[in-house]
Formats: structure tokens, C-alpha cells, sequence
């Protein structure tokens, strides 16, 4: 089946000391039974530079998924397999993929900045080896500004 757009049910926390940051967070999809799961995910950045108008991170992220996640969204049930043509494959919990990052945000005014990162990312165990999977790596690139109104 098509796994629709669904909300998630998510709890973070983060935490900052001086150059270190660190954040986790689960979050459960709140959507039908063949596209719910829950995934939790752990997130660490250094800031390699500090200054009054840029700060510059460098950081790695994991993400691990449930059993109930794998088999929804790499999964290949006995029905799926006679449509598709691809082998059934059962997903299991486990690491689903592994990131590296740069960061950088730069403070033009009070107001503006300017939010730049690159990441490289890996997919892992069931994810990766899922026949549903055409590439395991990925490059994401990101440009933001932004305007505080207060």
C-alpha cells in the first residue's frame, strides 16, 4: 500500500554545553496500521567555531526503528511480492541509517540569518538491505534565511 503523509506523537530533548549539543527524540506515527512504527534518534554536534556573527558545527546523527516501522516501510509482504515482482522480505528493528553533518549559521543583523548545511547519509541494516531500497546513500543539502519578528 501507499504510506500517506501522518502526524507524529514526538518527545525531544536537547541539551547545550558551550561547544557540545545533543539532542534525542521518539516520535510514534499516528496513522492506519500498515504505516505506523516508531523510530528514536540520537544527534551530536561540536561547534568547531565560534564567533559573534557565525557558528559553524560539525556532527552526527543515528536513527533506530522498531519492528513494527521496518516492516511497514521496507518490508515486502507475500501479497506485495506477487504485485511487484520483488522477493518478500522481512524487516527487523534495528540502526536504520547514520549521518554526518556541517552546519553553519550566520547572524546578519539582529534580525536575519542565514542557516547553511550539508549532510551525507547512510542507510543501515534491514533499511539498506530492503529490496524496496534503490540507493542507500544520500546528500542533502540546505540553505535557509530566516526573520525573527521579535
Amino acid at each position: 500500500r501507499d504510506v500517506m503523509a501522518a502526524p507524529d506523537a514526538r518527545v525531544f530533548l536537547e541539551f547545550e554545553d558551550g561547544r557540545w549539543s545533543a539532542s534525542a527524540s521518539v516520535a510514534t506515527r499516528l496513522a492506519r496500521e500498515y504505516s505506523r512504527g516508531s523510530q528514536a534518534e540520537l544527534s551530536g554536534a561540536y561547534a568547531v567555531f565560534l564567533g559573534k556573527q557565525l557558528v559553524v558545527s560539525v556532527g552526527a546523527r543515528g536513527t533506530w526503528m522498531d519492528g513494527r516501522y521496518a516492516r511497514n516501510f521496507f518490508g515486502i509482504t507475500p501479497a506485495q511480492s506477487s504485485v511487484t515482482g520483488l522477493p518478500v522480505y522481512e524487516a527487523t528493528s534495528g540502526a536504520r541509517d547514520a549521518n554526518v553533518f556541517v552546519q553553519a549559521v550566520y547572524a546578519w543583523t539582529p534580525r536575519w540569518s542565514t542557516f547553511a548545511s550539508l549532510e551525507e547519509g547512510w542507510l543501515l541494516g534491514a533499511a539498506r538491505d530492503s529490496p524496496i531500497t534503490q540507493r542507500s546513500q544520500r546528500t542533502v543539502a540546505l540553505l535557509v534565511t530566516t526573520y525573527r519578528f521579535r
